[in-house]
């Protein structure tokens, strides 16, 4: 077994979880990220929850921790309470700075 690479912490409030993520990741961190995230959604579920997650500091991740986020996406999904984007994600309106909202 490898070490993980990757830095992360992982809060809650209530029923919003919030995941921040940086640096490269390998499988090894992203198992440990996802089974940190995997008992606050046991906590939460059957209630409504949600997952905000900033990854704007991630400097990128191996395939096989692609395959195993996508895998516990897929199970939260299934999960009750738990809901992605029917459809696409939302059209936002970006606002140039310059301008009130």
């Amino acid at each position: 077994m490898f070490v993980g690479h990757g830095s992360y912490a992982v809060e809650h409030d209530k029923d919003i979880i919030v995941f921040i993520a940086k640096g490269a990741w390998n499988v090894e961190a992203s198992r440990n990220a996802i089974a940190l995230i995997s008992r606050y959604v046991d906590r939460l579920t059957p209630q409504e929850f949600a997952i905000v997650a900033d990854t704007r500091e991630v400097e990128g991740i191996t395939p096989q921790s692609a395959d195993v986020w996508s895998e516990a996406v897929r199970e939260w999904l299934n999960k009750i309470g738990f809901q992605g984007f029917e459809h696409d994600l939302p059209k936002p309106k970006f606002l140039d700075g310059l301008e009130n909202q």
